[in-house]
Formats: structure tokens, sequence, C-alpha cells
């Protein structure tokens, strides 16, 4: 496809780029960046930021040693060194931009001054999107959660008596944290700010993937929701024991737990509830939805009614959901 196709549409551009991180090709994106024809836009200035972090990136892998040194070889943490050396660099260099915005506003004509405007508040404000998207990516592959949501899902909650501990698959969770825990403290040339950073999209990306997944529970008993309750708050209580401070001492999977718990509101109130939390998901949602009318041992037409009911309240223009 002609150069000039992506220049006019920065959709397909933004694609080719990722399409070249997926692969695991930094040169050919940065080198796809670059080839950009310089001008004064926000979106050319934000490249360029996002071209420093991958070149640096780039750098450091062809560097290490072997095959070993990509960022998608799981024998080198999936760059996560690398990576955080690359969100540092951005850090840095966004830092001395903005430190610099006086002067550079100085050697401008003041016909510039909407462009530097665009770039201050467009352009340098992704350099942090950009650093959260590159370490929790890392983050993701590194702490792979895939096997979670089925092994979840496939748990009896339908108890007719109170738990008394936790499920397997807590264990399994925490053994794979455990793992995580002892290859960041053993991670050569990670930075304590690196560190805390992978424990921060660490204890988000665990917090996702167990709400997605009790979500995934179609049938459970009030004990049973019990004992849902009894194995968030042991993943909770875990994550706060392997991860430093400070997102250990924040990391209670808040979102999850009182996902969970909703499962007590009363069916009258639910979607007032729901309305009131647009921090979860439709389908999230209506799932929660769905086990609380199992649950409730409502007919099938009245399960079907309070289904439409929350549906139509979901698609209210006011509510903002993920």
């Amino acid at each position: 496809m002609p150069r000039g196709v992506f220049e006019a549409d920065e959709g397909l551009q933004e694609r080719r780029v990722l399409e070249y991180l997926a692969l695991g090709d930094l040169q050919a994106a940065v080198g796809f960046l670059l080839a950009s024809p310089p001008d004064r836009s926000a979106r050319y200035y934000r490249d360029a930021l996002c071209t420093l972090a991958m070149a640096f990136a780039a750098a450091v892998g062809e560097a290490g040693p072997g095959p070993h040194a990509a960022l998608t070889a799981s024998g080198n943490m999936y760059g996560l060194v690398a990576r955080s050396a690359a969100c540092e660099s951005l850090c840095e260099v966004a830092a001395r931009l903005a430190a610099a915005r006086g002067p550079l506003a100085s050697l401008l004509s003041p016909g510039d001054s909407a462009a530097l405007d665009a770039f201050f508040g467009e352009g340098l404000a992704a350099a942090g999107d950009a650093l959260r998207h590159v370490s929790d990516a890392g983050v993701r592959l590194l702490l792979s959660l895939g096997w979670l949501a089925e092994a979840v899902a496939g748990t009896n909650y339908a108890l007719a008596e109170p738990p008394t501990r936790h499920q397997p698959w807590v264990d399994q969770l925490l053994r794979q944290l455990g793992v995580f825990a002892d290859r960041v403290a053993h991670a050569s040339g990670l930075s304590q700010a690196g560190a805390a950073r992978a424990w921060a999209g660490a204890a988000a990306h665990v917090e996702a993937c167990v709400l997605d997944s009790v979500a995934r529970v179609r049938s459970c008993s009030l004990e049973g929701r019990a004992a849902m309750t009894l194995d968030v708050q042991g993943v909770a209580h875990g994550l706060r024991r392997l991860a430093p401070l400070p997102v250990g001492a924040q990391a209670g999977l808040a979102r999850a737990d009182a996902y969970v718990k909703a499962f007590y509101i009363p069916v009258g109130e639910l979607t007032q509830w729901a309305l009131a939390h647009p921090e979860y998901t439709r389908e999230q949602i209506l799932a929660l939805t769905a086990c609380i009318a199992d649950s409730s041992g409502l007919r099938r037409k009245e399960r079907a009614a309070l289904l439409a009911q929350m549906e139509a309240a979901l698609h209210d223009p006011g509510r903002q959901g993920p």
C-alpha cells in the first residue's frame, strides 16, 4: 500500500505500528514513525515521544545476548527491564520538555503558539498513557492469567454449607504471584521505580481478571457467595503480603469485592445499584442480574422481565460505563 495512504489515515498508521509491536519488531515500528514527514501537529509530537521510548527499548534489546533479548521472549521476562528503562527515559524526556516550555515559546513566532499549546496539552500529555501501556503490556505477559476465568467459572459455588477455606484456584493464583514477586525482586537492572510500576500494573491486572472471572459464575447460592467473598479476600491478602509498599497497602481488590457482595442486594434495588456503579461493564452487570434472579428463584417470565429492565437501564445515555 502506498505510503501516502497511511499518511492520510491516522488509524491505518497506528494499526501498522501496532502490528510491528505485536511482532516484536521495534526497529520497524521506529522506522515507520521516523518516515513520517515532520509537521507541527500534536499527533506528530506524540508519535515522536513514542518513537523515543521504542527506540530506547530496541537498543536495549539489541545489546542483550542472543534471542532472549527480544521483548516478546519469556526468558527475558518479556523485556520488563527494557520496558522500565524506556518508561523512565520517556518520563525524563517529557519532564525536560515541560521545563523548557518557556524558552521554547520565546523562540517561536506568535503564530506558532497554538501548535506549542497543542504539543504540551495533547502530545506531551500522552507520555503518561504511553508509559502505562508499555509497562502494563509487559506485566500482563509476565503474569499470564488466561487460565483464571475458566478455573473460577468451573468452580461449584452452589453450596449448601458455609465455606471453611478458599477454593483451589486461589492457591494457584497466589503461587503464580509468588513467582512474579521472585522474578521482579531478582531482575537485574530493574530500578525501584520500575519494580513499583510493575507491581501496580500487576495489582490492577489481577483485580480485573478476578472481577471478570467471578462474573462468569452462572449459578451461586448464598453460601456460595460467602465462599466467593472468602476467595476474593484470600487473593487480596496474598497480594498485600507479596507486593511492596505502597502497592501492597492498596491492593484490596475493592471492585471485585464490591461486585461479589452486590449479590445480596434486593432485586428491587438492583437497577438503582447498577446505575450508581459505572465501573462495571454491561456484561458484568447482566451476569450479576442473571445470577441473582436464579438464586432468588424467579420464574422464567420474571427473570426475563428483570433482565429486560436492566438492559433498558444500561442503555441510558446518562450512564458512563467502561
